[in-house]
Protein backbone atom coordinates (compact mmCIF):
# COMPACT_ATOMS: atom_id res chain seq x y z
CA UNK A 1 0.00 0.00 0.00
CA UNK A 2 0.94 3.59 -0.68
CA UNK A 3 0.06 6.85 0.81
CA UNK A 4 -1.17 9.83 -1.30
CA UNK A 5 2.59 10.79 -1.93
CA UNK A 6 3.61 7.33 -2.93
CA UNK A 7 5.40 6.14 -0.02
CA UNK A 8 5.34 2.83 1.59
CA UNK A 9 2.40 3.60 3.85
CA UNK A 10 3.50 2.53 7.21
CA UNK A 11 1.08 0.23 9.58
CA UNK A 12 0.29 2.25 12.93
CA UNK A 13 0.28 0.02 16.02
CA UNK A 14 -3.17 0.71 17.69
CA UNK A 15 -3.28 1.01 21.81
CA UNK A 16 -2.88 -2.97 23.00
CA UNK A 17 -2.06 -4.29 19.48
CA UNK A 18 1.23 -5.89 18.60
CA UNK A 19 2.91 -4.11 15.79
CA UNK A 20 4.08 -6.35 12.69
CA UNK A 21 7.31 -7.42 14.42
CA UNK A 22 5.33 -8.74 17.39
CA UNK A 23 6.31 -6.32 19.68
CA UNK A 24 3.63 -4.13 21.67
CA UNK A 25 3.42 -0.38 20.62
CA UNK A 26 4.43 1.87 23.98
CA UNK A 27 0.63 2.56 24.92
CA UNK A 28 -0.09 -0.90 25.14
CA UNK A 29 -1.17 -1.86 28.94
CA UNK A 30 1.97 -4.16 30.45
CA UNK A 31 0.79 -7.81 30.92
CA UNK A 32 2.09 -9.81 33.98
CA UNK A 33 3.64 -13.05 32.95
CA UNK A 34 -0.31 -14.91 32.73
CA UNK A 35 -1.03 -12.63 30.22
CA UNK A 36 -3.15 -10.28 32.04
CA UNK A 37 -2.97 -6.64 32.22
CA UNK A 38 -0.86 -5.28 35.29
CA UNK A 39 -2.90 -3.24 37.06
CA UNK A 40 -0.15 -2.07 39.19
CA UNK A 41 0.58 0.57 36.98
CA UNK A 42 -2.71 2.53 37.18
CA UNK A 43 -3.34 5.47 40.23
CA UNK A 44 -6.21 2.89 41.40
CA UNK A 45 -3.59 0.31 42.28
CA UNK A 46 -1.90 2.80 44.51
CA UNK A 47 -4.75 3.07 46.65
CA UNK A 48 -3.92 -0.88 48.13
CA UNK A 49 -0.25 -0.60 49.03
CA UNK A 50 0.92 2.50 50.68
CA UNK A 51 4.38 1.81 49.68
CA UNK A 52 3.78 2.00 46.23
CA UNK A 53 1.49 5.10 46.88
CA UNK A 54 4.19 6.85 48.65
CA UNK A 55 7.17 6.05 45.95
CA UNK A 56 4.79 7.86 43.35
CA UNK A 57 4.41 10.70 45.67
CA UNK A 58 7.93 10.91 45.79
CA UNK A 59 8.57 10.68 42.14
CA UNK A 60 6.24 13.48 41.45
CA UNK A 61 7.29 17.20 41.24
CA UNK A 62 5.74 17.88 45.43
CA UNK A 63 7.50 19.11 48.16
CA UNK A 64 8.55 17.01 50.42
CA UNK A 65 8.28 18.47 54.27
CA UNK A 66 9.76 15.73 56.94
CA UNK A 67 8.37 16.47 60.05
CA UNK A 68 12.06 15.48 61.09
CA UNK A 69 12.00 14.11 65.08
CA UNK A 70 9.26 12.53 64.30
CA UNK A 71 11.22 10.26 61.40
CA UNK A 72 14.18 10.36 63.42
CA UNK A 73 12.61 9.12 66.70
CA UNK A 74 10.88 6.37 65.49
CA UNK A 75 13.16 4.55 63.01
CA UNK A 76 16.34 4.78 65.62
CA UNK A 77 14.93 5.30 69.01
CA UNK A 78 18.81 3.99 70.85
CA UNK A 79 20.55 6.60 69.36
CA UNK A 80 21.03 10.05 71.15
CA UNK A 81 19.43 12.85 69.38
CA UNK A 82 22.77 14.04 67.41
CA UNK A 83 22.76 10.37 65.74
CA UNK A 84 19.35 10.39 65.41
CA UNK A 85 18.96 13.51 63.29
CA UNK A 86 21.98 12.67 61.12
CA UNK A 87 20.35 8.95 60.24
CA UNK A 88 16.92 11.21 59.67
CA UNK A 89 19.21 13.48 56.85
CA UNK A 90 20.84 10.36 55.23
CA UNK A 91 17.69 8.79 54.76
CA UNK A 92 15.73 11.95 53.21
CA UNK A 93 19.25 12.30 51.20
CA UNK A 94 18.68 8.83 49.67
CA UNK A 95 15.19 9.53 48.90
CA UNK A 96 16.15 12.75 46.99
CA UNK A 97 18.74 10.94 45.42
CA UNK A 98 16.27 7.74 44.56
CA UNK A 99 13.35 9.83 43.35
CA UNK A 100 14.61 13.82 43.03
CA UNK A 101 12.84 15.16 45.20
CA UNK A 102 12.68 18.19 46.68
CA UNK A 103 12.91 17.65 49.91
CA UNK A 104 12.99 19.62 53.64
CA UNK A 105 13.30 18.35 56.80
CA UNK A 106 11.92 20.41 59.85
CA UNK A 107 13.16 19.90 63.11
CA UNK A 108 12.47 21.33 66.58
CA UNK A 109 14.84 23.88 68.17
CA UNK A 110 17.31 26.08 66.62
CA UNK A 111 18.82 26.12 69.96
CA UNK A 112 19.44 22.73 70.48
CA UNK A 113 23.10 21.67 71.32
CA UNK A 114 24.53 20.01 68.31
CA UNK A 115 22.07 20.68 66.18
CA UNK A 116 22.85 20.14 62.38
CA UNK A 117 24.00 23.08 59.94
CA UNK A 118 20.96 24.56 58.33
CA UNK A 119 23.03 23.67 54.53
CA UNK A 120 22.39 19.76 53.46
CA UNK A 121 23.66 18.11 50.80
CA UNK A 122 20.39 17.16 49.18
CA UNK A 123 17.79 18.34 51.57
CA UNK A 124 16.83 21.91 53.08
CA UNK A 125 16.98 21.22 56.71
CA UNK A 126 15.10 23.88 59.11
CA UNK A 127 14.80 24.33 62.72
CA UNK A 128 12.05 25.63 64.53
CA UNK A 129 12.65 29.37 66.30
CA UNK A 130 12.87 29.19 69.91
CA UNK A 131 9.37 28.87 71.26
CA UNK A 132 7.54 27.71 68.29
CA UNK A 133 7.45 23.71 67.54
CA UNK A 134 8.26 22.12 64.46
CA UNK A 135 4.55 21.05 63.86
CA UNK A 136 3.88 24.98 63.12
CA UNK A 137 6.46 25.23 61.33
CA UNK A 138 5.33 22.60 58.85
CA UNK A 139 2.00 24.24 58.81
CA UNK A 140 3.16 27.69 57.81
CA UNK A 141 5.26 25.84 55.08
CA UNK A 142 2.40 24.31 53.94
CA UNK A 143 0.28 27.28 53.85
CA UNK A 144 2.87 29.35 52.93
CA UNK A 145 2.84 27.61 49.32
CA UNK A 146 1.04 28.67 46.57
CA UNK A 147 -2.38 25.91 45.76
CA UNK A 148 -1.31 24.60 43.20
CA UNK A 149 1.87 23.79 44.46
CA UNK A 150 1.80 19.34 45.13
CA UNK A 151 2.79 18.77 49.18
CA UNK A 152 3.92 15.54 50.98
CA UNK A 153 3.94 15.70 54.74
CA UNK A 154 5.48 13.35 56.46
CA UNK A 155 4.67 12.58 60.01
CA UNK A 156 2.63 10.12 62.31
CA UNK A 157 1.24 13.24 64.14
CA UNK A 158 -2.64 12.56 63.97
CA UNK A 159 -3.23 16.78 64.41
CA UNK A 160 -0.29 17.55 61.71
CA UNK A 161 -1.87 15.12 59.61
CA UNK A 162 -5.51 15.83 59.64
CA UNK A 163 -4.48 20.18 59.48
CA UNK A 164 -2.05 19.92 56.47
CA UNK A 165 -4.59 17.59 54.80
CA UNK A 166 -7.33 20.28 55.44
CA UNK A 167 -4.87 22.53 53.59
CA UNK A 168 -4.38 20.19 50.61
CA UNK A 169 -1.21 18.47 51.43
CA UNK A 170 -0.82 14.92 50.51
CA UNK A 171 0.00 13.08 54.07
CA UNK A 172 2.41 9.75 54.30
CA UNK A 173 3.05 8.37 57.51
CA UNK A 174 6.62 7.91 59.11
CA UNK A 175 6.35 4.19 59.13
CA UNK A 176 5.48 4.26 55.31
CA UNK A 177 8.64 6.91 54.60
CA UNK A 178 10.93 4.93 56.96
CA UNK A 179 10.08 1.77 54.83
CA UNK A 180 11.09 3.43 51.76
CA UNK A 181 14.01 5.15 52.61
CA UNK A 182 15.58 1.77 54.06
CA UNK A 183 14.22 -0.40 51.81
Amino acid sequence: RRDGAGRPHRRVARRGRAREDGRRCASSPRRRPDGQPDAAGRPGALATDPVRATEHLLRSSALVLVDGYNVAKLAWPDLDLQAQRERCLDAVDTIARRYGSEMAVIFDGADVVGSHAPTRRLARVRYSPTGVIADDVIRAEVAGQPPERPIVVVTNDQAVRRDVAAAGANVVTSDIFIAVALG
